[in-house]
């Protein structure tokens, strides 16, 4: 356990104002990107081509996240609706390069979506927005450390040691769950709930990918330990159980 603390203390760097911050500047963004995407021309742009691609405009929030240049949207059509976003920075920026990394937001949906449509991905959209919002609060020294050693998605999942290598590091365990805490905020349940179902997802995949039952127990034994002991500690407000405030 004193191995886990000194994990999760190493990796709490933001304070909580800061982390309250982002939380609202992942509402305004998500909101903005909804209302951006149901503007009648893009509807109609999007009709036509089946892709489109814009940035958000006047959006004065993001005047004031200092790592963050601009939000873009992306349009793609496909039978199946998704949301997913991604933090652009040049690998190794200064601090003053990092000023022009963006956001960008990917939306797939059929061409003539429906409100109701958005509404079905504004949790993921928002989940995904904060969990990007938060790597722009994060240094490059800190970025770097995981995009050195995950270089694709099928480095991830070709090993155990891949696996724990993305979801337990400097940049993605604060990123993944203060997306899922935004996400159980916009739905009104329990962060913990939402962080062991993410935990399932992972376990499904690494599943799918042919990593036996056996060979992962141990492995999401610690990852669980690990996500569900940091939301503990970044986010003290929820009412803890008090076996796990005593660890």
């Amino acid at each position: 356990m004193n191995t886990l603390r000194q994990y999760v203390r190493s990796t709490i760097v933001e304070t909580v104002i800061t982390g309250r911050k982002l939380e609202r500047y992942a509402r305004i963004i998500t909101h903005e990107v909804i209302q951006a995407v149901k503007d009648p021309e893009v509807r109609d742009y999007f009709v036509e081509h089946g892709l489109a691609q814009f940035s958000l405009q006047g959006v004065t929030a993001l005047n004031d996240i200092d790592y963050l240049r601009d939000v873009i949207i992306v349009l793609e059509e496909g039978p199946e609706i998704s949301a997913s976003a991604g933090y652009e920075f040049d690998l190794d920026a200064t601090p003053e390069q990092r000023r022009d990394s963006d956001l960008r937001v990917s939306l797939t949906l059929p061409t003539r979506f429906s409100d109701r449509v958005l509404g079905h991905i504004t949790e993921e959209l928002i989940d995904a927005v904060r969990h990007e919002l938060e790597h722009s609060s994060q240094s490059t020294e800190t970025l770097m450390g995981v995009h050195d050693t995950i270089k694709s998605e099928d480095d991830i999942w070709s090993s155990l040691e891949g696996i724990e290598a993305y979801y337990v590091n400097q940049a993605e365990t604060p990123a993944h769950t203060a997306g899922w805490v935004q996400r159980a905020k916009s739905k009104g349940v329990e962060a913990a709930d939402v962080i062991d179902e993410e935990l399932y997802n992972i376990y499904a995949t690494a599943l799918d990918k042919g990593h036996s039952e056996k060979a992962l127990q141990p492995l999401m034994k610690k990852l669980r330990d690990i996500y569900q002991y940091y939301l503990m500690k970044r986010w003290p407000e929820q009412d803890w159980p008090i076996e796990m405030r005593d660890q």
